[in-house]
């Protein structure tokens, strides 16, 4: 009897120590912040966060990165993570904190697609320049089934010219869309967002929306990328990312290099933010706007 005694004694301290060991409760633990992404090339997304606030914690272990029927496991110092391979088109990445117990947060998400990276050469085109013809300053964008290339332009060219480059007199370099060259070409449209990037390698946390691509000539920033909505295969629309970095020289001979990311899938724009979603131990949170 005196045994049980001291049994029950023990275990009811143990309880009252335990008290100060407990998991945080759901509302102690949260997710990340902040989620950007990068289409890195046509399998792989690059997911970003800002730390939970949680990081500082000793208990706290990283973050869980959870996206078709993978999860990848994130330690608490990095706060990115390759995910692929991917199919193609729009998936949804949702990330996790999680603690050395086992304990996980609400989930942080966003949608995001991968695309095809044509960086490596970049396409070099020149200004065109009316006196001159053969210049190879136009840039045929790809689609679903093409790849893109840097092409001459005329009125009587193949219709597959989605922009080409310009600076009349001297004047500072624009891209046009190739409608504007003449009516039987691409329309093409870009986008009043743009992004001051040394390389194509500029995470978002969403992909500008459908009511900016307003634009049939856009002026040229060095090192800047430009985003367009373009006409793809019969009856596709593709969208582009497009880092332009200007080569210099003097008019009429001036060069860019031409970098595009594209987005093989018709009328899928790459990519939008979500919100923070219930984990197995977290709770609703209000929607994240990146």
């Amino acid at each position: 009897m005196k045994r049980l005694i001291y049994a029950l004694l023990a275990g009811a301290i143990l309880g009252g120590c335990g008290k100060n060991l407990a998991p945080p409760s759901d509302n102690s633990l949260q997710p990340p912040g902040n989620l950007t992404a990068l289409s890195v090339d046509s399998a792989h997304v690059q997911i970003g966060w800002t730390a939970s606030p949680n990081a500082a914690d000793t208990d706290f272990a990283g973050y869980l990165v959870s996206y078709s029927t993978k999860t990848d496991t994130v330690v608490r110092t990095l706060l990115t993570d390759l995910a692929g391979p991917l199919p193609a088109g729009l998936s949804t990445f949702s990330v996790r904190s999680r603690t050395n117990n086992g304990l996980t947060s609400g989930a942080a998400s966003i949608t995001w697609a991968p695309a095809a990276r044509f960086d490596t050469p970049p396409l070099t085109i020149y200004e065109y320049y009316q006196s001159v013809g053969g210049v190879i300053c136009a840039v045929d964008a790809g689609s679903r089934t093409t790849n893109p290339l840097a092409v001459a332009i005329d009125v009587a060219g193949a219709p597959k010219v989605d922009f080409y480059m310009e600076g009349l007199s001297g004047q500072p370099l624009q891209i046009l869309s190739a409608s504007l060259f003449s009516a039987n070409l691409n329309a093409t449209t870009f986008s009043t967002v743009t992004t001051a990037s040394p390389s194509l390698d500029a995470p978002l946390a969403a992909f500008p929306p459908n009511s900016t691509f307003t634009q049939t000539t856009i002026a040229l920033s060095d090192n800047t990328i430009y985003y367009a909505q373009v006409q793809g295969d019969p009856g596709e629309v593709n969208y582009i990312r497009l880092h332009i970095h200007l080569l210099g020289g003097g008019y009429p001979n001036r060069s860019a290099e031409v970098r595009i990311s594209l987005q093989r899938v018709s009328r899928v724009a790459i990519a939008s933010a979500g919100e923070v979603l219930p984990g197995r131990h977290g709770s609703s949170r209000e929607a994240i706007h990146g």
